[in-house]
């Protein structure tokens, strides 16, 4: 143990009965963890040649990742997102998105060193970067570096687990020689420093685990930190990277329990471990996390185009955005205009009414319509009058104070273009049968039906009935005082006879969120007492960083969870490590183009071994059962702990997207298919040395072995060359080449011809 930890475990005694043991290269046996280590290469496997090969397999590498990085000089598939995230970083300018900022953050400061002033927007596929001045290269070296780091990162994984020269090098080149890791790496998106921090975290988390002999020392407690910050670095880039952080919990709780064991450690040892593990990989995790979006809110301080989804105290932060002014109070007599705060849609009317009968033959009201409008009009204007007709004459006159609307006041609104009176009533809207239609009736029949006119304002948050409704974002309900509906729209636009404008109804669930409205602009009466001071309204209250990250956290899993619009390359988990499907990223106006494809040798192998390490880990319990065991305890302990923690890993970061609602796309399984190269290498060892019992100590075995590496390694480079025009784009194909490369149906090349 560590020195400054003052702890010594306790050894179990000789009656005591041990866990599975491996056995070091020195003779000795040592105490496992969550994934203990195989046995050391033999003497012929020097690590003179292991760290030859790791710069063989490092340097191809990034010769794969940066050859003809500059072509082709356009937008391609998702640079249009991703680079214009960087841009508005760049010019501070706030927008949404889906996932944490980090790995947008750190594309904008490859910008911002290389002098880029964000001036490019990344509109359309096919924009070109040179006419445009973009330094686009640049850009793209940054995910390149990231994406030909993860190589040696897994080459050191598999050499730290004890395999074989010839899996760690072979684990490496699948990697190398992957189409889609080469594609995916070469352009302006995030996947290359998901998969470069997720191979960190395991990485180091290895590196920890086989420091469990040295518990508490310096190099333990910072493999345990690097683990940590790894976790946060994944986790900023995608929330996909919660695969990884599961992973690594999966491992912690292993080795906790091992660790719980009275006759290895005391409890006040078992607290020690525990706390150093809480705070390095949840404390420090957290900590990370949160300051992505710290840095983010801090860059992004101008209004933007993400202002629409945020609330308006957020929006208030904003510099430029109307809602860090002063709120204007809504008096009765003011005109107003009222606007969804879901989808954006003004309260509007015009003078054509409901057709007599809609689709489904129910007949409407053939009232005046009422819609959701997305843009400014003079159509959108309403007045707002009191509940009381006769108090109408004293709120306009001229020597009287304007009385403000208040939490619970109850209004009427005449539609200033057309002076007629909005209502709802018993007769279902057009869509929604379950709902109550909005209409307006005439002035002549006002006060004939008033209390079908009559709502209620529920100022959302509101602490007692003097709180006045004023612009700036303040939420509410319009409340129909009669029936208890409350005024109500959605996205879903009107047949042509509303010109496709949103449907209005009343909701019978009043307390939803997507009732909520915000008065947008108020135009006051004309007096001679103007409104009187103490009724002034203030600016919205910024929110403090922690309301901010929460608010932002939870539009972006509600997003995410409602990104459910079908794409045309999208595909189910299942057909990823078949490859069944593959992108479409770019294509010119003649016969180049890039299209997203794994190696599918290589993918189709790696997946036959990963089943048959799943069949074997069940054959083998059940011949142990039988008390008939299969493997000597190295190897088997071989199998348990390092293959298994590399198939728990492939599996966790590849079967929770079967329970994903979300469209999924062949690139969601990038980081799982490294996992399962990583799992293909091990398997390959075990095959060797199965084949080849004398591996580590025949120099012939040793020779068979690296041919046999050789040519597998051979055979997918050559895959990885026939598709290599469809990787780099850089060569033209024409239709016959094309459909020679077409080995599935289902991958949709685009021909010219």
């Amino acid at each position: 143990m560590g020195s400054k930890s003052g702890l010594r475990h306790r050894k179990p005694q000789n009656d005591e009965q041990q866990p599975l043991l491996e056995v070091d290269t020195n003779g000795k046996d040592s105490k496992p963890t969550s994934h203990a280590a195989a046995p050391a290469p033999a003497a012929t496997e020097s690590r003179a040649l292991g760290n030859l090969l790791l710069w063989v397999a490092t340097l191809a590498s990034f010769v794969t990742r940066f050859y003809a990085i500059s072509f082709p000089s356009q937008v391609v598939f998702d640079e249009v997102h991703f680079g214009k995230f960087a841009s508005y970083y760049l010019r501070r300018t706030f927008y949404f998105d889906v996932h944490p900022p980090l790995g947008r953050l750190l594309i904008a400061a490859a910008g911002w060193v290389i002098g880029y002033d964000g001036h490019f927007d990344f509109t359309n596929i096919g924009d070109d970067y040179i006419e445009n001045k973009v330094p686009y290269i640049e850009l793209r070296a940054w995910p390149a570096l990231c994406g030909a780091l993860v190589v040696p990162l897994v080459f050191e994984i598999l050499r730290e687990l004890r395999f074989s020269l010839q899996a760690c090098f072979l684990g490496a080149m699948l990697v190398v020689l992957d189409n889609s890791l080469v594609a995916q790496s070469r352009l302006i998106l995030l996947d290359s420093m998901l998969m470069l921090f997720m191979t960190l975290a395991l990485y180091c988390w290895v590196k920890f685990s086989k420091q469990r002999h040295n518990a508490f020392s310096c190099a333990w407690w910072s493999w345990l930190a690097m683990t940590g910050i790894s976790l946060g670095l994944v986790m900023g880039v995608k929330m996909v990277g919660l695969f990884t952080v599961a992973t690594i919990g999966i491992a912690v709780l292993v080795e906790l329990w091992y660790l719980l064991d009275y006759r290895r450690t005391s409890m006040a040892q078992f607290a020690n471990h525990f706390f150093a593990r809480a705070v390095c990989l949840i404390v420090v995790p957290i900590a990370l996390y949160l300051t992505w979006f710290y840095i983010h809110f801090a860059v992004l301080t101008k209004t933007g185009p993400g202002d629409a989804f945020m609330s308006p105290n957020f929006q208030a932060t904003l510099h430029g955005n109307k809602m860090s002014g002063r709120a204007e109070l809504v008096v009765y007599g003011a005109n107003v205009t009222l606007k969804h705060f879901d989808t954006g849609a003004f309260l509007h009317s015009h003078k054509d009414r409901y057709p007599l009968t809609y689709e489904d033959k129910r007949v409407s009201s053939q009232g005046q319509q009422v819609t959701g409008y997305p843009h400014n009009d003079t159509n959108n204007v309403w007045l707002v009058k009191p509940a009381d007709p006769d108090q109408w004459a004293t709120l306009l006159d001229a020597e009287t104070p304007h009385v403000v609307v208040k939490h619970n006041s109850i209004v009427v609104l005449e539609h200033l273009n057309t002076k007629s009176h909005l209502l709802t009533h018993d007769v279902a809207s057009p869509h929604t049968t379950t709902n109550q239609e909005f209409t307006t009736i005439p002035e002549d029949d006002w006060l004939k039906r008033l209390d079908e006119t009559l709502f209620r304002v529920e100022i959302d948050g509101a602490a007692d009935d003097e709180e006045p409704l004023k612009t700036l974002g303040v939420q509410f309900r319009l409340v129909h005082v009669k029936t208890g509906v409350a005024m109500h729209t959605f996205k879903k636009p009107l047949p042509s006879w509303a010109y496709g404008q949103q449907e209005i109804n009343g909701n019978k669930k009043k307390d939803e969120k997507s009732n909520k409205w915000l008065v947008e602009e108020v135009v006051y009466p004309t007096k001679d007492q103007a409104v009187p001071i103490d009724t002034a309204g203030e600016g919205l209250k910024k929110p403090s960083f922690l309301k901010k990250f929460f608010e932002l956290q939870g539009l972006m899993i509600s997003h995410n969870a409602g990104l459910t619009k079908p794409h045309p390359y999208q595909s189910p988990p299942q057909n990823w490590p078949l490859v069944l499907t593959g992108i479409s990223f770019w294509q010119d106006s003649v016969d180049k183009q890039i299209y997203l494809l794994p190696n599918p040798v290589a993918w189709w192998v790696t997946l036959a071994l990963i089943g048959v390490y799943a069949m074997g880990w069940v054959f083998e319990r059940v011949a142990e059962r039988r008390g008939v065991p299969v493997n000597d305890p190295k190897t088997a302990n071989q199998v348990h702990f390092s293959i298994g923690f590399l198939f728990i890993a492939w599996a966790l970061h590849y079967f929770p997207f079967f329970l994903m609602g979300r469209s999924l796309f062949l690139h969601h399984y990038l980081p799982a298919a490294i996992i399962a190269f990583m799992v293909a290498g091990a398997m390959f060892d075990y095959v060797l040395t199965t084949m080849l019992p004398s591996l580590r100590k025949s120099a012939t075995a040793n020779i068979v072995a690296w041919i046999v590496t050789a040519a597998c390694v051979a055979g997918i480079a050559a895959v990885f060359w026939y598709y290599a025009p469809l990787t780099y784009g850089t060569t033209g194909l024409t239709v016959d080449e094309l459909k020679a490369r077409k080995w599935l149906q289902t991958w949709n090349f685009q021909y010219s011809g």
